[in-house]
């Protein structure tokens, strides 16, 4: 059988890319390695529309608009859990908590990520003729969406490459005691550094630390330490137990990559720690790149 359209790699981008095709009819066929440190199994499922005026992520952005991301919001809000909760703010600058409206909340990752069945890990791609071939799987267009894995991907495969750099992030998620409060409360210890505690199911999750990538295990001790303390100090609470570590590594472009870089190949990469809500606005891009 040959496909219209072949996806790799199914964190938010992917599946977005892989729901849209399939809402427009297209025959698709989608791979995933299934990887414990992909970014989008280990995300905190939190969106804010204010990061994206943020300094850092407009530089980031390109031309990546606002209403793009409004767009992406209210289709979470149509095909997933997703729901607007407002958070608990505080900042080394002023410890007082407030009330801040503009904070959206996947109760679930999984919510949106189980949606897509998968036909496991890439290594081979190659084209041939009219067609990409994947793992032996033709299609007669391919998006590639497999986080910092992409770059490699390519370089493997001996396509088109780009650069992109892998920015880990560190969670903890715990059973806390005498502590129900259902709002996510968020501390920013510097510029850029955010700490967000949010329910998870019967526990809560802390995370949002950004380390430089030199070995998974360096300084990891460490990391999850002072996650434990600031969870600890955010809350209150005494820690219960400790149900889970989560280590995820972001992929970070200078600019989002939404590109097409061969004929009928397009990457899409670079959603450092505010992909969800770019996941719907990048499946119609990478489309009409296609021509789909």
């Amino acid at each position: 059988m040959i496909y219209d359209l072949a996806v790799v790699g199914l964190g938010f981008w992917g599946t977005c890319v892989s729901l849209e095709a399939r809402s427009r009819g297209l025959e698709i066929i989608t791979f995933d390695d299934g990887n414990l440190f992909g970014a989008s199994r280990n995300a905190a499922g939190l969106i804010q529309r204010s990061w994206f005026k943020q300094d850092t992520i407009k530089k980031m952005m390109g031309d990546v608009t606002l209403d793009e991301i409004d767009y992406g919001i209210d289709w979470l809000m149509g095909h997933s859990s997703l729901i607007k909760c407002g958070e608990l703010f505080s900042s080394y600058q002023n410890e007082t908590k407030r009330f801040r409206e503009d904070l959206y909340i996947l109760p679930s990752v999984d919510s949106i990520l189980k949606e897509i069945p998968s036909y496991g890990e890439v290594k081979h791609i190659s084209h041939r003729g009219n067609y990409w071939s994947v793992e032996g799987h033709f299609a007669r267009a391919l998006v590639i969406t497999a986080g910092w894995w992409s770059g490699k991907l390519l370089a493997d495969n001996n396509l088109p490459t780009i650069v992109v750099k892998p920015l880990l992030g560190r969670a903890l998620i715990a059973s806390l005691e005498d502590y129900s409060e259902k709002i996510p409360n968020t501390y920013l210890p510097r510029p850029y550094k955010h700490l967000t505690v949010r329910p998870y199911y019967e526990n809560y999750r802390i995370g949002d630390t950004t380390e430089n990538i030199l070995n998974l295990e360096s300084s990891a001790e460490a990391a999850y330490s002072y996650l434990e303390s600031s969870l600890r100090l955010m809350t209150g609470s005494s820690i219960i137990s400790i149900k889970k570590r989560l280590c995820g590594i972001r992929p970070v472009c200078d600019i989002f990559t939404i590109t097409e870089i061969a004929p009928r190949l397009v990457v899409a990469t670079g959603g450092h720690r505010v992909g969800l809500a770019l996941g719907p606005a990048v499946a119609i891009r990478a489309l009409k790149l296609l021509g789909l």
